[in-house]
């Protein structure tokens, strides 16, 4: 496949872009601030944000992915859900193109019914991205129309504070927050984008949000 990986030199990007290289994909990675990124991986100065380049750096790919967290591109004019309605969902429209979103673990529901981000023990810290995952969630299921798509929960303990190695082992499950055979929540970001790439090769979900644990 031919990959568009917004954010690529963020956790998950990351780790999706060298998942995919290792299978034989083509992955170029966009990022406003060019780094350090994948062996492998072509790399892109650009701006999600940026409509005419969205639409114009996924021309003749397979999947667009969206690995950018929300605070890096809403502004207090624009959420994060205008900016997947206005550039991500036309550029791969235009394209035919598959939609992959690496979503949040704080829309999940919980144990108690309600969402992670609802419980008062959900720390505050992370309720602006949360919120914005949120929104972007319920704008892409009232699409009528557009790209296939799917968003995909990491579990409640994902990122670099976590660490982890690759098993190539996860459970899957739907909107509901999963945890492992110990109780614990987590997920190594190798396994993750095993999951998420598993999903690109062989696709399950449409237009619809999914979850994993490892």
């Amino acid at each position: 496949m031919n990959v568009i990986i917004f954010g690529v030199t963020g956790y998950a990007g990351g780790w999706i872009a060298r998942e995919l290289v290792d299978r034989g994909h083509r992955v170029t990675g966009v990022s406003r601030n060019p780094g350090e990124v994948p062996d492998g991986v072509d790399v892109v100065q650009g701006d999600l944000r940026d409509s005419d380049f969205a639409s114009r750096i996924a021309g003749g790919a397979d999947v667009v992915v969206v690995a950018v967290r929300p605070s890096v591109v809403a502004t207090p004019d624009r959420s994060f859900a205008d900016v997947l309605l206005t550039t991500a969902i036309p550029a791969a429209e235009r394209t035919g193109a598959r939609l992959a979103i690496v979503a949040g673990s704080g829309t999940l529901v919980a144990p108690t019914g309600q969402r992670v981000m609802d419980a008062p023990t959900f720390n505050p810290a992370f309720l602006p991205e949360s919120t914005q995952h949120a929104a972007a969630l319920e704008a892409l299921r009232g699409l009528d129309d557009g790209p296939d798509w799917f968003a995909l929960s990491p579990p409640a303990q994902f990122g670099a504070a976590f660490g982890g190695s690759r098993t190539g082992r996860y459970t899957v499950g739907a909107d509901a927050l999963l945890v492992d055979e110990h109780g614990v929540s987590r997920i190594s970001g190798p396994d993750y984008a095993v999951a998420f790439v598993d999903e690109l090769e062989r696709p399950r979900h449409h237009r619809t949000r999914f979850t994993v644990v490892g």
